[in-house]
């Protein structure tokens, strides 16, 4: 019985390539949820020398099931949700699991500050293009308009595992929603949708740093009481897609406690060769935020127009522009926001850029982007350089542009060239981190008042701190 409701692996799913197994136990809290809610824990089996998936040795406790379950690609493992009764605590649920299992907390994801959105209209069509382009400073930062005569993200594939984006806003039509398409368009997701590949030279809104790089948006979040919710069952299952999806770069843009199921899956597609990007988090401490904090995954941290490090988690392998950055809104319209998803979002895109000009050499592109990238001091992390910067180093230089926007380096101090190569592994994990149930992705979104564009604009720029920011037309 147990091994119908596993869905064991089929002869084609035999033949996945075999990868390191999550590290087998149980690693399950033992006291009930506070507010008594029913428990949801993941039961990890992988398959044997022999490529079987075996249920000998699974035994669950009176009153839990299995809910939901499918095969794993990155993990070569059948994984299921198995739930039981409220108020029950989350090891009780596994009496035994077989020799090579894992069972984890199916932990969640949760928005950490996105107040309710009020519907305005989408930004009129204009007689330039993009007339919020003025108001982008990242790309003036990190010299897009220069970058995007060399290219412009053609060929290139990235994956958001988010909120869904907004596929049918003006500035989006050309991104595609994988799995979970009846999910409601969020406001998280898009915003970082934006800010990748929002149409470039289309009379609206404003230029995405790599506008022509193929976007999956894969909904990984669903709607609830406490707001969006993204546990972590449905990020792998994200995870599992993006690489479906053939994506060369993963934004993750999502934080929360370390979990060896997830540290697994994103080991898994660095092995691949994708590259997995993640924010490093709003809240300074000791404690890191993950998955960024992983050796395998790129975590960014916010700066603002002068360079200065945003409030960050204290793992940082590079930090990005991700304060004030204005970009789409799932209502239609378009947003000012901060935070390191924004950041990683840049990344992200920054990545997608020097993969499609190294022909889909994605190792490439992160050498690049590291070999470019800056320090303001021998103690700060690596900034995100100009991107012709980074072009030059893969033999693809940028020309200037007449009437462009110039470029600024996004710090306010001499600039010193950070090691050659990727540093991402440079970083140590810290360990015996507090375990916590609850993920964010973490931007800050709010609003500035105003009768009009005009007016909202006067007041934004008036009082706007780096926690604020603006809907407007």
């Amino acid at each position: 019985m147990l091994a119908a409701l596993l869905g064991l692996a089929s002869s084609a799913r035999a033949q996945v390539p075999d990868c390191p197994p999550v590290e087998p136990g149980i690693d399950l809290p033992g006291e009930p949820a506070e507010d008594g809610a029913a428990p949801t824990v993941l039961v990890v089996i992988p398959k044997d020398a022999s490529g079987a998936i075996s249920t000998a040795g699974l035994e669950l406790a009176p009153g839990a099931q299995i809910v939901d379950s499918r095969f794993s690609p990155l993990l070569c493992a059948t994984i299921a949700r198995v739930t039981g009764a409220p108020g029950a605590s989350p090891a009780s649920l596994i009496l035994q699991l077989p020799e090579n299992a894992a069972a984890v907390p199916d932990d969640e994801y949760a928005p950490e500050s996105e107040p309710d959105v009020s519907p305005v209209a989408a930004a009129p069509e204009a007689e330039k293009p993009d007339p919020y382009r003025k108001q982008q400073w990242a790309l003036d930062a990190l010299g897009v308009d220069a970058a995007h005569a060399v290219t412009r993200g053609e060929n290139a594939r990235v994956a958001v595992l988010d909120t869904r984006a907004n596929d049918e806003h003006a500035d989006l039509a050309s991104i595609h929603v994988a799995g979970g398409t009846s999910a409601r368009a969020g406001q998280h997701g898009t915003l970082v949708a934006g800010i990748i590949a929002a149409v470039r030279g289309n009379g609206v809104g404003i230029v995405g740093v790599a506008p022509r790089a193929a976007l999956v948006s894969i909904p990984v979040c669903e709607a609830t009481a406490r707001g969006d919710v993204c546990r972590l069952y449905a990020v792998v299952n994200g995870l599992d897609l993006a690489w479906g999806e053939r994506a060369q770069i993963v934004n993750l843009s999502l934080v929360g406690p370390a979990n060896r199921v997830l540290e697994r899956a994103v080991r898994r597609l660095d092995t691949l060769g994708v590259a997995v990007v993640a924010a490093s988090g709003n809240r300074p401490g000791s404690a890191p935020a993950f998955p960024a904090a992983y050796p395998w995954v790129i975590g960014v941290a916010a700066s603002d127009r002068s360079g200065r490090l945003a409030p960050s988690g204290p793992v940082v392998d590079l930090t990005a522009p991700g304060v004030e950055i204005v970009s789409t809104s799932a209502n239609g319209g378009y947003a000012f926001a901060s935070g390191s998803s924004l950041a990683a979002a840049q990344t992200s895109a920054a990545l997608a850029l020097l993969t499609s000009a190294s022909s889909g050499d994605v190792a490439s592109a992160r050498r690049a982007l590291f070999g470019a990238a800056r320090r303001m001091n021998a103690t700060a992390p690596p900034a995100l350089a100009p991107l012709c910067d980074a072009l030059a180093k893969l033999e693809r230089p940028c020309h200037p542009i007449e009437g462009s926007a110039p470029t600024q380096t996004p710090l306010n101090a001499a600039l010193v060239p950070a090691p050659r190569g990727n540093s991402i592994s440079s970083i140590a994990v810290p360990s015996g981190s507090a375990r916590k149930n609850i993920f964010t992705p973490p931007t800050s979104i709010g609003f500035c008042s105003g009768t009009s564009p005009r007016a909202r604009h006067a007041a934004c720029a008036a009082s706007r701190s780096s926690t604020d920011s603006e809907m407007f037309e």
